[in-house]
């Protein structure tokens, strides 16, 4: 049997190494190269089950979110390095993460700006509908109240095409 691998400031350890392994029962949790497929393999379900939690969620279709999703994956590659080596050996993958995030948030940016809004104009008339809607129940015993709802719903609509006319001009 082989001597375990692992070193103390003092030496080697004395310990045989395992069937098998580079290292004793007490030092195996430390082998460089089990503990790099650990955490791989622990990341790779983190990422499955969180693709899982969120990956049918409406808000995912959002570039926000996607940069947040690219931002996560660069933290974890960022905390994944722990020497200047592994830095150095990283740096294409963390230059290629930086790159995709700042195109992802140039296209929000863009995207925004076109849109002049985050409410589009059938939602702001969804919403509209929606209030004249509750208006009209809540004003039934009203007399006239039809008129005054209508009048309502001018101005609503009115108000609506002003701020898309404004937010275009800009």
């Amino acid at each position: 049997m082989a001597q375990c691998e692992f070193t103390y400031s003092t030496g080697q350890c004395n310990e045989e190494a395992l069937e098998g392994d580079r290292f004793c029962t007490l030092h195996t949790h430390l082998d460089p190269e089990k503990h790099q497929k650990r955490l791989y393999n622990l990341l790779k379900y983190k990422y499955r089950t969180r693709y899982q939690q969120i990956g049918d969620h409406e808000s995912l279709r959002s570039l926000r979110d996607e940069v947040a999703i690219a931002k996560m994956v660069l933290e974890e590659t960022l905390n994944s390095v722990h020497n200047e080596s592994e830095l150095l050996a990283s740096r294409a993958d963390i230059a290629h993460q930086l790159a995709t995030i700042d195109k992802l948030v140039a296209s929000t940016v863009k995207m925004e700006t076109q849109l002049g809004s985050l409410l589009a104009k059938p939602t702001l008339l969804k919403i509209a509908g929606d209030i004249v809607q509750i208006l009209l129940a809540k004003l039934q015993d009203v007399p006239n109240h039809e008129i005054l709802i209508d009048e309502i719903s001018a101005e609503i609509l009115k108000t609506i095409t002003n701020v898309n006319e404004n937010e275009s001009s800009k």
